[in-house]
C-alpha cells in the first residue's frame, strides 16, 4: 500500500516492452472518483533489430487526491505468436493511502476551562442608629474649554490613524516562499510541478495548469501570466 500526503501527486509510470507493432498500443486513461488525473501522451520508441520489429511504450500519469483511493487494474490484449491466440495481461490494483486527507480528518471537541466560582462578596452595612451625612460636590466646566479639548482629541486621533495607515502602506509586503518559487520558475515544467498540488484550490490555478499541460504535452504556445498566479497566493494564503 502506497502512502502520499493530501493534494500531493502520485506519479505512475507504465512501461511496456516487446516485439511486434508496439505503435498500436493506445494511451491509457484513468477515471477515478474524486481524483484529478494528468495523463501524459505516451512515448514510443521502436526499431527493427535482426529483422524483428520491437520497441518500448512508456506513459507517465500523475494522480492527486485528498482522500484514499485505488488505482484500478490496467490490462493489455495482444496476439501471442507462439500460441496463435490473443492474450490479456494486467497488473494488480494499487491502494493509495492519503495522509492528512478527508478520510483521516477527526474532529476534536473544544474544551472550555471554567475557573473557580468567585467567593460571595461581603456587604458592609452602615452602623445602625447613626446619621450618615452625604456631601455632594458638583464641578462645572467651561463649555468652550470642553469643546476645545474634544476637538483637539479628535484631530490628534485622526492624524494618528492617517500616519499609521501611511506607514503600513509604505511597508513592503513580504513575499511567501511559494510566490518566490513561482517567480524563480525557469520554465513551464518547473511551474507545472509547483502548481500541481494546488490544482483544486482555485479556478485560476486550474486554468493555468491546463495551459501548461497543453504547452508541455500537446505542442501549445500559451503565454503564462505569473503575476496573475502570484496574486492568487497573496489573496488566498493557502500554502
Amino acid at each position: 500500500k502506497q502512502k502520499v500526503h493530501a493534494n500531493k501527486p502520485v506519479n505512475l509510470t507504465l512501461t511496456i516492452k516487446g516485439e511486434g507493432n508496439i505503435d498500436d498500443i493506445q494511451k491509457f486513461d484513468l477515471d477515478i472518483d474524486n481524483v484529478i488525473v494528468y495523463a501524459d501522451e505516451p512515448k514510443i520508441t521502436a526499431s527493427e533489430i535482426h529483422g524483428i520489429y520491437q520497441g518500448e511504450f512508456k506513459q507517465k500519469i500523475a494522480l492527486i487526491a485528498d482522500a484514499n483511493f485505488t488505482i484500478p487494474s490496467l490490462s493489455l490484449s495482444y496476439f501471442d505468436k507462439l500460441t496463435q491466440k490473443v492474450k490479456t495481461i494486467k497488473n494488480k490494483p494499487i491502494d493509495i493511502e492519503v495522509i492528512g486527507g478527508t478520510t483521516q480528518a477527526t474532529s476534536k471537541a473544544s474544551t472550555i476551562e471554567v475557573g473557580k466560582t468567585a467567593e460571595t462578596p461581603q456587604v458592609l452595612e452602615a452602623p445602625q442608629n447613626k446619621a450618615i451625612s452625604t456631601k455632594v460636590v458638583t464641578k462645572t466646566e467651561d463649555s468652550y474649554v470642553k469643546y476645545l479639548f474634544l476637538t483637539l482629541g479628535f484631530v490628534l486621533g485622526a492624524s494618528s490613524i492617517l500616519v499609521l495607515n501611511y506607514v503600513r502602506k509604505k511597508e513592503p509586503k513580504k513575499e511567501s516562499d511559494m510566490i518566490k518559487a513561482i517567480r524563480k520558475a525557469k520554465d513551464d515544467q518547473a511551474l507545472f510541478s509547483l502548481l500541481l498540488p494546488h490544482s483544486k484550490k482555485h479556478k485560476v490555478i486550474s486554468e493555468v495548469l491546463n495551459q501548461l499541460e497543453e504547452n508541455l504535452y500537446r505542442g501549445g504556445s500559451n503565454v503564462i501570466d505569473k503575476e496573475r498566479v502570484m496574486e492568487v497566493f497573496e489573496e488566498e494564503d493557502f500554502e
